[in-house]
């Protein structure tokens, strides 16, 4: 990829890698932090991570050995008329040679002229800027060589790896999915904060790791999500991964009005700030999804779903409630049409359960059926009540 800007020239290319690495190596005539070039250009990713709320990275001398080594390599190759950005990287990226107990790299390459343009250049690609900004990463190493001929005279060629390594002491993250998982969400600077407690054993073959701010869980049929806050108190109260609802198969999607969902093996927890955090399964959930879920007209949950009269269940929500039993399966009640049939008793009353949603009987006049009869409403004449003899 080659984009040309007058003077503001910029090549570069990402890779990422995620495992514990070994055997540092070195490079003659490698760039040192006391390099006037090399250390602006680090001094400049410093400061978009200070912008950004993130720590800055530390010079790692044996980081920059394996940057200037690759730099030293494209020096060359570049000047070659079959050079193809595809062969940019090693086949590892310098994967293999970055020192022991890192738990994140990455390599970005640059092709410019002022430490500025390179480093502007990678802020402004999505894929460089998430490895510059990344809570992963803690140390970094910076190569560059300066060819005197060839189509790439002048620029700088610069490359950047970049390592995480946890603080001496921390807990360690050994589980490859939890730690992609972990790695997702910015490691220790990230929403899930530094691991509390190595892995454990979970229900049915899977394990789990405590963070600051919230739980991965994985098993071997769901993959690795993270659970917290009010959904995760919720799925807690159903016993976590061993109860009804089973592993997450999801991390939490955003939902209407500032809320979010999660998906379960056997269901779904729905959270908002006015409703807090509920679940939804079965033929409710199925009959709340044909209403549009929580953008539709009964809004979200506000409670559980509650033991019903006959072997049935209810579940409250914004603007109506959802009743389901086994003789009549799952329907809705709202309006007037619900409060005529609360004046009976509800489900326990002489009209039973809904047997339908509500329905269009002529202009303006809409009905319910339940098991015991009948409930019809219009403006004109408001509800009407009739019961099956």
């Amino acid at each position: 990829m080659f984009i040309r800007l007058g003077r503001r020239v910029s090549a570069a290319v990402t890779v990422v890698a995620l495992c514990f690495f070994s055997s540092p190596a070195g490079a003659a005539n490698a760039s040192t932090y006391n390099d006037p070039y090399a250390k602006q250009v680090v001094d400049l990713m410093n400061s978009q991570r200070a912008a950004a709320g993130l720590p800055a990275l530390r010079w790692n001398q044996a980081v920059s050995n394996i940057s200037q080594d690759w730099s030293n390599h494209l020096a060359t190759a570049t000047n070659s008329p079959a050079f193809s950005f595809a062969t940019i990287h090693r086949p590892d990226a310098g994967a293999n040679e970055i020192p022991a107990g890192a738990d994140w790299y990455r390599e970005i390459i640059g092709f410019n002229f002022a430490p500025a343009d390179v480093v502007d250049w990678w802020a402004g690609s999505s894929a460089h800027r998430d490895a510059m900004l990344s809570g992963c990463a803690t140390d970094v190493g910076i190569g560059y060589t300066v060819p005197t001929s060839g189509p790439y005279a002048g620029f700088h060629l610069v490359v950047s790896n970049l390592a995480g390594y946890p603080d001496p002491g921390a807990v360690p993250v050994r589980n490859g999915a939890i730690l992609s998982v972990w790695v997702a969400q910015g490691c220790a600077a990230g929403r899930l904060g530094a691991p509390v407690a190595l892995e454990g054993p979970a229900a049915n073959g899977g394990v789990s790791q405590s963070f600051q701010h919230g739980t991965v869980y994985w098993s071997p049929t769901s993959g690795a999500h993270t659970v917290w806050g009010g959904i995760r108190g919720e799925w807690g109260s159903q016993g976590f991964e061993a109860g009804r609802m089973g592993y997450p198969t999801s991390d939490e999607i955003p939902a209407a009005n500032g809320g979010v969902y999660q998906n379960f093996m056997y269901g779904t927890i729905y959270w908002s700030p006015a409703t807090g955090a509920h679940t939804v399964w079965g033929g409710i959930r199925g009959e709340w999804g044909s209403q549009g879920f929580e953008a539709g007209r009964m809004g979200y949950p506000t409670t559980d779903e509650i033991p019903a009269a006959n072997g049935g269940i209810r579940q409250a929500f914004q603007y109506g409630a959802l009743y389901w039993s086994p003789a009549s399966g799952a329907h809705i009640s709202w309006g007037g049409i619900r409060a005529a049939w609360g004046a009976q008793g509800y489900e326990a009353g002489p009209l039973g359960y809904p047997v339908t949603d509500e329905y269009t009987l002529g202009p303006g006049i809409v009905g319910q059926d339940y098991q015991g009869g009948r409930i019809t409403w219009s403006a004109a004449t408001g509800t009407k009540v009739t019961l099956r003899s």
